[in-house]
């Protein structure tokens, strides 16, 4: 008959069993990925030939005093309030309808095209009210004015709106 277990030993790793048994499994992953480590090592060498890895290191030891700076600079530099008018030119665009615009954009280059040549003849003021009676230039006036007036409609819509806000003694 057999004998009962009274005791169970617990086997337990020295510290030195332990680095040992750790040193096998990493270099067992080394040896499996040894190409990978190869050119990560050759990328870092390149990097530290180059200074980069000074460079970062510095940032890394004064990340501090740089925030302090970056912010300082952002300040200085009004970046806020250049991003806020970014989105605000960049909701503008989204608003408009781009067949219109891309037909203004092509008259505009027109334009510019035939304002590019030389005049011929210097105008009187009476040749320039004549000019008026072209049809060109009268739908080009007459887009100007139709701008002038919706700009101005805009601009009335703003001061009634500012002045709704206002608080009034």
């Amino acid at each position: 008959m057999a004998r009962a277990i009274r005791l169970i030993e617990k086997k337990t790793q020295t510290k030195s069993e332990k680095q040992t048994e750790s040193m096998g499994e990493i270099l067992k992953v080394m040896s499996d990925n040894r190409e990978a480590i190869t050119q990560f090592l050759d990328i870092l060498g390149e990097l530290h030939k180059s200074g980069v890895l000074d460079i970062a290191q510095g940032v890394m030891k004064n990340r501090a005093q740089l925030g302090a700076v970056g912010f300082e600079f952002i300040k200085v530099a009004n970046i806020p309030i250049i991003l806020k008018n970014l989105i605000i030119g960049v909701q503008f665009l989204g608003r408009l309808d781009p067949k219109k615009t891309q037909m203004l954009m092509d008259s505009l280059s027109k334009g510019i095209e035939q304002a590019g040549q030389p005049d011929k003849e210097h105008k009187s003021m009476f040749g320039l009210l004549g000019m008026l009676r072209d049809p060109d230039v009268k739908a080009s006036v007459s887009t100007a004015l139709h701008f002038l007036q919706g700009m101005g409609a805009g601009l009335s819509e703003h001061d009634t709106d500012a002045d709704k806000g206002a608080v009034r003694h």
